[in-house]
Parts: C-alpha cells; structure tokens; sequence
C-alpha cells in the first residue's frame, strides 16, 4: 500500500517538473514582458471629477494591452466576482503619477516604483468610483471554488481618447503580486455583490446631522434681549360709597430673571389689583398691576403704611400709576399677526375679561412709515442666518453674492465656495466660515422674537423656533402656543401668573382670544366641550421634572372655579385636597424630582346640561407598588411614609408604635436634615386638612395611620431562614409583634400569609419558573423570605391606595345625571436617570413608564400629523406642507418593539428574519415563567429577535457595553436610556403574599380597618389599584369601562400576575379611553436635566437654579425635547394646512344669514357644496384661507 503512494507522489512531481520546463507561449511571454515595463496613468479621470482610485480590491495593478489612444483595458477576475473595467489608469492613492514616493508606492533605488499591496481603498471610495466611471460593467458570478484573485490582460476595442498619458516605470515580482492579490481576495470575497461591485459589512457613518457639528471657533448663543419696560398707564378711580376706591393693595415679593445667564433676583413689590369682591372689575386695573405712583408721588420703594395713608388723603379720587410685571404683560399687550405690538385700549381694560379682544389682533394696520420701511429692507438685505451647531445657534450674516458674482462690500476672495457650500459672517467676533447649506436656516426679523404662537414665526425653523422659546422664557413668559398645541418651561421659581383673578380674565372667552397660559388651554377644552357635548382630554407630556403634575392642579383648578358646581360637590378646595394626597401616596423623592409622581392618574370632571361640574373621581394606574422595597439607593420612598415619621404628634406615635421604631429599617428611614423634617411637618399637616375636606372619617384615617406604620415595622422586622429548618421567618420578631398588633392579626397569621401564602386557583407563575439556587417563591431560604416580605409590604400599601382613592371617590362622587366630562391625564414622565448622574442604569420600572410617554407620543404624532394629512386626502384637498411632505419617522417603532405581540408560545428559532419579533414585555414575559431562563438568556434572546435593528446606525436598540445592559433610542431616537437589566425576572413576576395582603386586611379584627377594605373586596384585583374604586354607582365608572374592558377580557385576563404585562393592558386601556375623546395636549420641558429638583434646592434654602446651570436654557437639552416630540411636524401642518373645518350643511345654517338674497339658494338645497360655494364668493374671502373638500369647508 505505501509503494502505491509513493508511485503517486513520484508521478505528481514529475508532472509539476514538465509543466515547469515547457516553454511559455508567445502570448504568456508578452503578458510577463508588459508587466515588467511598468504602468502607464493617465490624469483625465481626475479632470472629470472622479475618485482617484480603480474600483478593485487590491493595490497590486497588471496592465494590458495598450491601445493606440494611450489607454488600456483590463479584466480582473476576483474569484467569486469578475468586473471588467474600460478607462485610464490611475494611482490608487492620489493622483500624482510622477516618479515621486506617494501612498501605496515606494520608491527603489533605481529610480524605479514598485508597488505597496499594504492596504486596499476604502470601500465607500469604491462604491463612489462606480458612479462616476459610466463606462464600467459588472457582472456577478459565483463559483464554487475559493477562487484566488488572478488578473488577466484582454483586448478592449473601445477607449477614450480625451486624456494624456504620463509614464512610470514599474518592477514588479509576479509571483508576490499574484499571492498578495489572491491573499486580499480572499480576505473579502464574501463581500462581494451587488451591481455596484461591493455590499458595504458595516453601516455607513451617517454624516453629523445639523445640530451636532462643531467649528474651530467661539459660537456664542445670541444673546438674550431685556424686554422692554412695559407701558405705564394712568388709571383715575372715584371714591364710591363704601369709601374705598374698589381695588387692593397687596404686597408680595417677585422673582426676576437678570442678565445672559438667567439669574433669578427677588424684590418686593406693590400689587394695585380689581378687588376680589366685586363681580365686574370696572376700574381698569389689571392682575400683576405693580403699583408705582400715587397722585404723582412715587411709591415703588416706599412701605405699605405709608401707601395706604396716602391714598387715604385722597379726595373723591386718587389717580394711580401702574405697570404690569414681565410674566403678565400679555394681559394688557399682545402681538400681531405681523409681530407687531397692539396695546388694549382703557375701555377694554375695564371690561375685566380678554373676551373679544382677538379682532384687535387681526384689524388693518396704518401705512408704515419710511422708518419702518427703512428697516425692513435693511434687515432683509441683510440675510441673517442661524448657524447651527453642537452648543445651540448663533447669529450670522450670510455673505450673498451680487449679479456680478461678488457681494457688495466683501472680499471676493472671501466668496470663493464649493458646491453646496455657504460663507456666513459671525455677528459676534465677525469670523467668516464656509459651512454646509443645511448648517444655515433664516432667522426671523425682531418683531417675532417672543411671538406668542410659534406657528405665526415668518420662517418657520427650529433655531428660530429654540430663539423663540429661549427670549419668551428670559422674559419670564414661559407658555408658547405651538398651533393647537401648547408649550410649557418648567420656570423653577415662583410666578404671580396663577390667581382666581387671572382665572377671570381668562373666562367665557375663544381660543384667539387668549395669550399662551395653562388656563387658555383649560378655557379651550371647557368651551369645545359645551359647544359639542364630546368629552375632552387634557394630557400632559414630557420628561421627569417638567412640571406635569403643577400644571394639572391649575387646569383643575380653573375648570372648578369657571364651571361651578352643584351643592359644593366638587370645590376648589377638595380638589386641593385630592392633589394633596395624591402627592403624598403617589409621589416619591427620586434623582430627577424632587416630588415625581409613580403612578398614573386620571382625573374625570363629570358636567351636567349647564355646563357645571355634577361629580369627579379619580383613577390610579401603573402604581409602583415594588418602590418602597426596591427603590434606587439615592431615592426614598413614597412620601407619605416620610410625612407621617415627621409629622405625628406624641399621642399618634405613641399608638402607631413609632416612637420604637428601629433605625435599622433597610426600606424606610426618617429624614435627617432640619429644613427636610420641617418641611413633611408641613405638608403632613395639608394630608390631614385634606382628609377632613373630603369627608375622611376619624376611624378610617385612623385605620389609614395604621396600615402605613405596619408597614414600617415590617420593613424593620426583615426576614430569614429559620434555624434548624427551612421555614422561614422575621428576623427581627419584636417588629413584627408591633405591626401585627395595628393590622389587628396575631404574629401566627401574619408570618403564614407572608411566608407560606396560600395556593388558590391557578398555579401561580412563580411555581412554573425553577427555584433558585437561594431559595424559591416560597419563602424556603434567606432569599426566598426576604422576597416574601417584600411582596407582603407591597401588597399592603397597594390595598391602602385603592382604599384612599375609594374614599376620594366618594367625597366627590353624586347620584346627578351627566352629559359630558374633561378628563385631565398626567403620566410619569420619561425617566432618564443616567442623564442626572445614575451610573446603574434604568430599571424595569423605569422601562414601563417609558413605554407609557411613548405611547403617548404616538396619539400625539396619530392625531397630530397622521390623521391630519389622510383628513385632507379624504376630502381629496391638496395642501403643501412644504418639508412635512417628506416621511417622517413615527413613535411606532419604539412603542412595537416594546410592545409587539407575536403569539403566546415560546420560540426558539434562531432564524427570526422572516417572523415578526416580540416585543421586549412579551419576551420578558416568557421568560419569566421558563423553566432554567434567567437575566442573561433574556438579554440572548432579545439580541437574537433585535439583532438587525441593533446593528443599524439608526436602530431603536442598541448593545451596551456592559452585558447585564441594552440600549434604547427613545423619543425619535433622541433620548438614548441605557436599561440595567439585573434581578428583571424576579421584578416582573408578582410574588403570591402580595394577593394574601387583602385577605390579613379583610380579617384583621380591628373593625375600623376589615370594613374600610371589606368594602373594596368587590374591585378589581390590587394590581389594578384604584381604576374603578369608589364609583362602582356612579355615572363615572360608563367613562372608566373601557379600563375595565380592556383588563377583564382576552389575553389581559390571563395575565393578571406578570407584571410587565400588567404595564401594557393599563395602558392600553388609557389610550383607549381617551382616544375617543377631543385631545388637547401640553407639552411641558426642562431648561436644564435637573430642573425638576428645583424645589429641593428651595426647601434648602438654596436659589433654584443649580449652580452647574451657567445659562437660561440648556439649548442643545431644548432641543432634543423639540426634535423628539414631533411638535415642529404639528405647527408645519397647522400652519401650511387648514385645521379648522365644519360640514357644508352646519356652515350654510351659521352664515348664511351675512350673504345677500341672491346669494342664497332656495329650500330645499340639493347642491351644499354648491351653496357653501355661493355663500363664499359673496362675502368676498380670500381664495387662499379656504378649501372646498368633498364633505366639508376647511380654513
């Protein structure tokens, strides 16, 4: 056997000898011959503009036969691919074909250039040079070898004739050529395709968008104008017979904003203001009037006493000087359509409402004079510009150019540009740069500089929105219409903008009537809802710490007031009261606010036939019920726990145990820090008043009381692996005596709920996952205990909710008929904890709330954009929306890939490219009840359905860098969260002690506190704490059915016990029940990341603004929350478009009557459109205010 191998190999070699020693045809030896020469380049491929480098994957060049033209043809055959390329050759790395040394040549020391195969052109180069080279074809082909890279010579009968030819003599080593150009084919063969010659492996780097380039020189932001000093008016008022002059004087101290940097100053100041009693304000005087002068006589530094003698002196009439403050000059003065001022004259002032003072606004102006002509076009010539970067805009004056090719005043040297590109001329420190066109958008004359409704701006951009927004706020004008829409900065001080007499002037009047506020938005909402008799929604979107919550009570607040209400049902006060509690049960101290609310809310103001307020309720959903066990290291826990340890008197915390308490509680620990202790002193005296408002009984508070400190006691008593077994029990017994005495249940009872809860119905999910190695749900070990316990606090302060939003309830509920409500819908807002400097990442919680604004911002996107344009398709109207037209990404990509359900079982298949991909809360799901899954096989499987999306420069998610991590792009991609996915298979499961929490409640023999949460036994399950609690007979719960619904059918009801689920079917059962509803949104944003904080600081009495904010705005930060909520794509078809529209039928009814006779068709009309036609050409309208569409006018 082995003499038959070595006949083989001998016979082998001496095949390889002959092939050796025969002798080359003529054609191979003149193949070697014309490598050996050398190369010949050719520069007319650079004339023409193209890239200076062949579209082949290797440096090592042969040349064919040259042609009588100079030129050459060449074939390369790549192995799986071969191109064939006509043209000149150039140098693969430059386009000097000198003998000098360049890159991918070095020079011998003959003289001669040999070449470097050391590395390959870029392969974006290589798809750019198959654009430009018209005459190349590729063709794909696969063989099934490896193919080695081997280059042939063939005749090419067609060339260009148009470019010299400069010779370089080269030597090249064949044999070293071909294996270096076989080596780097092989190298990237596979990437290999398509007709351009190459399929790039990795995304190409997208080029910075505008917004995030910088430039080598100081770009300041413009700087922030003074506003001008408001008109001073003169206002004479008569002694009437009370002897007073029917106005009050009230002192107050102010917060102004000074300087480029925003610093806020306080001083005290004088309010002249119409008096609260009288039911017309006939005196002229308006609120936020600072007084100024008396009879002539200054006062603005004099003291009260001083005023008041003063004005007393005066005889039958006193004569006042008076000057509204900044945040309230919009009272008194509004801007043009044009950005022009228009100053309310004294007749209207007297009225005391804004009430039909928008055709001031509108009404022809006078000539302008040759001065205002004069700046126009100076300001017009002057083309100034908004030159974007990372930091925000600056000002600049683009360098235009004159017919003769150069501007008027300029360098022409100084004009020299490429193609696409722009000179502009720095207003501050006048540099002259050249940038991309994109880097430049138009700036808006000064009139439009605090333009109340960023849809009347002249060029509507976003820097010149962001200016907008940033010179309203240094004015301490912090609410800007946004078409519909309306936009709120958080101040983070004090504003005199919120008062019952403000409310007045805002009452009974249209949306064109009032300047930007909270309470226009109230007014629009109340006014639409008695004019249709639909329900309306008010929904407040944004970032944590945007002043949601603040916002909520004044729309509450006002609605309360305007609308009245039958037998004090519904009063201001209650409504405190409710927000009050509100506050203290549902908010926590987080590292992004210092009050942000955990749970999502509802507040439904029911109406009768008048328009005034029968009964209210409130719904809580997505509780964090988990907070008070698994909170962040640098948060506390819900406040009302903090308010209590502070704030009961000797007698209470005697009967609540907790002058005993330990200091050792890992859950709950009492406040340190004086102005932090004074403050919960403070506020758990409001928690009191507002249980007495709302018709709390002594007992049931008392029963309230209870509960809360048990649940510090039993955060104290801990839990552990008894001794000698695997029961397990408290670690601390004398905790656990204490809060089993105030829930009425004995020590027994107690640790058998929450250690050993009992097995009824269907198994549990916790029983279908693998016991851990630390022990399982059950309580068998330390772990498995201290999960028990965690679940038993958690159900119990779940139950106390539902029962404190039962009894708000039933303060504010009645037996009277409604027609329609309001229903105000505050959500946890975008919780970014990385961005305010937590280095562990987001957590599961921190996931669900995030989906919720996603939602959100995608109703907002439907209803704002969406719908809008197939409105205008449907009634086949065309509108130009100029840059709306083109596609516009939607919320609907994150809300999917949260949420998408693909089916209930459980997939394995590594080739999902095919399947549609679950969503995050399915997969967790999922793996939360398999058997052996953990954090890590989660992670696996989540790449494994997203791994395409991942590895998009564009994608929604995103691989972090640390392995228990994942990136999401929230927000359009604008807001990239970094989630920190450790222990979220323990979080999304609900532990069975929490269902046990309702039954030691229900049997506690302590009878103030079996019948408070006996009475709820009938509610839905604690996991939809509150939804419906306390209006199960009221005209309320036909508006909260579709919660219900949505939580009590289909898969929802199977999935009652996953928490993550639990997230999505609430807010489902949200949209769902506010989409049929008239949406008006608020979008509230942050001036800086730790602006919701603000008020911690003041408690500590500290000013409000952190020192690290060395400016107004955080501009790039303003800009990332206008970029994210699409609010730019909503003013752009409010204001290209026409939003108003009204049925052809309803508009002949209204007015017609302003038509003449022959303007008006006779009974019965068969034609409306016809008609509605005819109306409008008599009343002689602009043809470009209207569009006729199918159904219905449009304006």
């Amino acid at each position: 056997m082995f003499s038959f191998k070595k006949k083989d190999k001998e016979k082998k070699e001496k095949k390889k000898e002959s092939k050796r020693n025969k002798e080359m045809s003529q054609e191979e030896l003149s193949r070697l011959e014309d490598i050996k020469k050398g190369l010949k380049k050719s520069s007319s491929r650079h004339k023409a503009g193209a890239p200076s480098h062949l579209p082949v994957k290797s440096h090592a060049y042969t040349v064919p036969e040259e042609h009588s033209n100079g030129q050459y043809s060449m074939e390369i055959s790549l192995g799986v691919n071969e191109r064939s390329v006509d043209g000149p050759l150039t140098s693969p790395s430059g386009s000097d074909a000198s003998g000098a040394s360049t890159p991918g040549y070095e020079k011998g020391s003959t003289g001669d250039v040999r070449i470097l195969p050391a590395s390959a052109p870029p392969l974006e180069n290589i798809a750019e040079e198959t654009r430009h080279t018209k005459e190349a074809t590729f063709e794909k082909k696969r063989k099934s070898s490896k193919g080695k890279g081997i280059l042939k010579l063939r005749s090419s009968s067609h060339a260009s004739t148009d470019a010299p030819v400069n010779e370089v003599v080269v030597k090249v080593n064949d044999t070293v050529l071909l294996a270096k150009n076989t080596a780097f084919n092989e190298r990237v063969g596979d990437e290999v395709d398509g007709e351009l010659g190459y399929q790039i492996p990795h995304p190409k780097a997208e080029p910075e968008a505008p917004g995030e380039k910088t430039f080598n020189v100081d770009l300041r932001l413009p700087v922030v104008a003074p506003p001008k000093p408001p008109r001073a008016r003169d206002v004479i008022l008569s002694r009437q017979p009370n002897g007073g002059f029917g106005f009050t004087l009230r002192r107050t101290n102010i917060e102004e904003r000074s300087g480029p940097d925003g610093a806020i100053t306080r001083r005290q100041v004088h309010f002249a203001e119409p008096s609260a009693t009288q039911r017309e304000n006939a005196t002229g005087l308006l609120p936020g009037d600072r007084l100024v002068e008396v009879n002539g006589t200054n006062v603005e530094n004099s003291p009260r006493d001083g005023i008041i003698e003063l004005i007393r002196s005066s005889g039958d009439a006193v004569t006042l000087k008076v000057q509204p403050i900044p945040e309230l000059i919009e009272l008194s003065m509004r801007s043009g359509m044009d950005g022009s001022e228009v100053h309310f004259e004294e007749q209207l002032l007297k009225t005391g409402t804004l009430a039909r003072s928008a055709s001031l606004r509108h009404k022809d102006k006078k000539a302008k004079s040759d001065e205002q002509l004069a700046q126009e076009k100076a300001w017009l010539e002057a083309e100034r510009v908004w030159l974007v970067h990372r930091g925000g805009f600056s000002s600049a004056k683009r360098l235009a150019r004159t017919p003769n090719g150069v501007s008027a005043g300029e360098d022409s040297n100084q004009l020299m540009m490429g193609e696409g590109k722009v000179k502009v001329k720095l207003e501050q420190g006048e540099e002259v740069l050249e940038v991309e066109e994109e880097d430049v958008e138009k700036a808006n004359p000064p009139q439009f500089d605090r333009a109340e409704d960023l849809a009347t701006l002249q060029f509507l951009n976003e820097s010149s929105v962001l200016h907008t927004l940033r010179q309203r706020y240094g004015a301490n004008l912090i609410h800007s219409y946004a078409g519909r829409n309306l936009i709120v900065i958080n101040p983070t001080h004090q504003l005199s903008v919120y008062s019952d007499k403000v409310i007045q002037m805002f009452r009974g009047c249209k949306l064109e009537d009032m300047p930007p506020h909270i309470y226009a938005s109230a007014q629009t909402a109340y006014r639409s809802m008695q004019s249709t008799r639909k329900d309306q929604s008010i929904v407040f979107m944004g970032r944590s710490g945007g002043g949601k919550s603040w916002n909520v009570r004044h729309i509450l607040q006002y609605l309360t007031i305007v609308s009245g209400t039958n037998n004090n049902i519904v009063t201001v006060d209650k409504i405190t009261g409710v927000t009050t509690l509100l506050d203290a049960f549902g908010g926590a101290r987080t590292i992004q606010n210092t009050s942000a609310t955990r749970c999502a809310s509802i507040y439904s103001l029911d109406f009768d036939h008048l328009g005034q307020i029968a009964s209210s309720s409130l719904q809580i959903l997505m509780l964090e019920k988990y907070r008070i066990v698994r909170k962040p290291q640098e948060e506390r826990a819900f406040n009302i726990f903090y308010y209590l340890m502070a704030g009961a008197d000797s007698s209470l915390n005697q009967d609540l145990s907790l002058h005993k308490m330990s200091k050792e509680n890992p859950y709950i620990r009492p406040l340190l820090k004086s102005e932090e202790v004074d403050h919960a002193k403070l506020m758990w005296q409001k928690v009191v008043n507002s249980c007495q408002l709302l018709n709390f009984t002594a007992d049931e508070c008392k029963g309230l009381w209870c509960v809360l400190a048990a649940i510090i006691h039993l955060g104290a008593a801990g839990a552990t692996k008894g001794s000698g077994s695997a029961k397990a029990q408290f670690l601390h017994p004398s905790e656990a005596q204490r809060a089993a005495t105030l829930l009425g249940v004995s020590l027994e009872d107690l640790a058998r709920n929450t250690f050993n809860p009992k097995a009824t119905g269907t198994p549990t999910r916790s029983n279908l996952r693998a016991i851990p190695s630390d022990g399982g749900s059950d309580g068998s070990g330390s772990g498995g205990a201290t999960e028990a316990l965690e679940g038993m606090i958690s159900g119990l302060y779940s139950e106390l909710v539902n029962a404190v939003v039962s009894l708000v309830n039933r303060g504010l509920s009645s037996t009277y008929r409604t027609k329609s409500s309001i229903l105000v819908v505050d959500l946890p807002g975008l919780q970014i904890p990385d961005g305010c400097g937590r280095k562990t990442g987001a957590s599961f919680q921190d996931l669900c709330n995030n989906y919720a604004q996603e939602r959100l911002q995608l109703l907002f996107h439907d209803t704002s954009v969406t719908q809008q344009k197939d409105k205008y398709a449907q009634e086949n109207i065309e509108v130009d929306l100029g840059r709306e037209s083109e596609a516009e990404s939607s919320p609907g990509i994150m809300v999917n890939l949260i949420d998408r359900q693909q089916g209930l079982i459980r997939t394995s298949n590594p080739d999902l490219r095919n399947t549609d991909q679950k969503g995050i809360l399915w997969l967790l799901d999922e793996e939360s009840i398999f058997p052996g899954a953990s954090d890590d096989s989660f992670l696996e499987r989540l790449y494994l359905h997203y791994h395409e999306e991942a590895n998009r420069s564009d994608g929604a998610i995103k691989q972090s860098t640390n392995k228990k991590s994942f990136i999401l792009n929230h927000i359009q991609g604008t807001v990239p969260i970094t989630y920190n996915a450790t222990n979220w298979l323990r979080q999304s499961r609900e532990h069975p002690a929490i269902r046990s929490a309702s039954v030691v409640l229900q049997e506690s023999q302590k009878p103030n506190i079996s019948h408070l949460f006996i009475s709820l036994s009938g509610s839905l399950p604690s996991s939809m704490v509150g939804s419906v609690a306390g209006i199960e007979g009221s005209s309320s719960l036909r508006r909260a059915s579709s919660i219900r619904r949505a939580w009590t059918s289909g898969t929802a009801a199977i999935k009652r016990k996953s928490l993550c689920l639990q997230a999505k079917y609430q807010v489902d059962g949200i949209i769902e029940s506010i989409r049929r509803t008239r949406l008006h949104f608020v979008h509230c944003l942050l001036p800086h990341a730790d602006a919701g904080l603000c008020e911690a600081r003041i408690i500590a009495g500290k000013p409000p603004n952190s020192p690290s904010n060395n400016d107004l705005l955080n501009v790039p930060l303003l800009r990332s929350q206008v970029r994210g909520s699409k609010v730019m794509a909503a003013i752009r078809i409010f204001r290209f478009g026409f939003p108003e529209s009204m049925l052809y039928q309803e508009f002949r009814y209204r007015f017609e009557i302003l038509a003449p006779t022959e303007a008006k068709m006779p009974e019965p009309v068969m034609d409306e459109k016809k008609a509605v036609g005819l109306l409008l050409t008599h009343l002689d309208l602009d043809q470009s205010s209207f569009r006729l569409g199918l159904s219905q006018v449009r304006t």
